[in-house]
């Protein structure tokens, strides 16, 4: 990948009702984070691009081209369909909040009160 100093949130989707309730949620997690953090908007349109882009349903949300869904990248197929996400609460059209949180954090990214080293 190109090396920009910006980790980004990428979200993918084909067209399936959550992906509102995704963008919604990168957004929030995106503007509470320690440094900007820039968001693409993927539509998925065929087999082979969701193959391409290891999209796991939609919404599918990765950062730095890693799944946000903890074990996801380790062995989930690629589905061109909407996607599930088990969470803590059950099965869910869109992930919990902390795994965004989670996946900025393993990508380099403080929280707000977080210790960062100045």
């Amino acid at each position: 990948g190109t090396l920009t100093g910006h980790h980004k949130f990428k979200i993918s989707f084909a067209g399936c009702p959550n992906r509102k309730a995704a963008m919604q949620l990168a957004r929030e997690v995106a503007q509470s984070a320690s440094t900007p953090v820039p968001i693409d908007f993927v539509e998925i349109t065929s087999h082979e691009q969701a193959m391409e882009m290891r999209f796991l349903g939609s919404p599918t949300i990765q950062v730095d081209g890693r799944d946000i869904e903890p074990g996801a990248d380790a062995g989930s197929p690629v589905a061109f369909a909407c996607r599930v996400y088990h969470t803590p609460d059950g099965q869910r059209g869109v992930p919990p909040r902390q795994w965004l949180v989670d996946a900025l954090a393993d990508a380099g990214h403080a929280q707000p009160g977080a210790e960062t080293s100045q």
